[in-house]
């Protein structure tokens, strides 16, 4: 089954503000393991991060960024983060996730997420 679009203009998100937020949401388990990779080269004496392409302090603010607004999502809800996190980084359907809610709560989360990563974007 197809993954289902959000609509997210009734946020003010247009359906390319959409994309490119879902696309950056994806890019977080790159950013994760260019992370350990980096510390693995550190640990080894290496240097780390020699692309110059992104330096490690630009990786994490970006991992941060996707983790605050999960965070600020779920609110008190900590059983709902980690669910929530693998979900939008991963590009996970409804039918696949492990969240324990409901399929309508599910999308509002998931339009919360957005709404919330926009807002901290700028």
């Amino acid at each position: 089954m197809a993954k289902r679009r959000l609509n997210l203009e009734r946020f003010g998100i247009s359906a390319r503000r959409r994309n490119e937020l879902e696309a950056f949401s994806l890019q977080y388990p790159e950013w994760q393991a260019q992370l350990c990779a980096g510390a693995n080269k550190r640990n080894a004496g290496e240097a780390a991060f020699s692309n110059g392409v992104d330096t490690a302090e630009a990786l994490r603010r970006k991992k941060m960024l996707v983790e605050y607004a999960v965070f600020e999502t779920v609110g008190r809800d900590a059983a709902l983060y980690e669910p929530l996190l693998y979900t939008v980084t991963h590009g996970i359907s409804h039918e696949a996730a492990t969240m324990p809610v409901g399929r309508r709560l599910f999308f509002d989360l998931c339009a919360a997420y957005y709404v919330n990563l926009d807002r901290l974007k700028g």
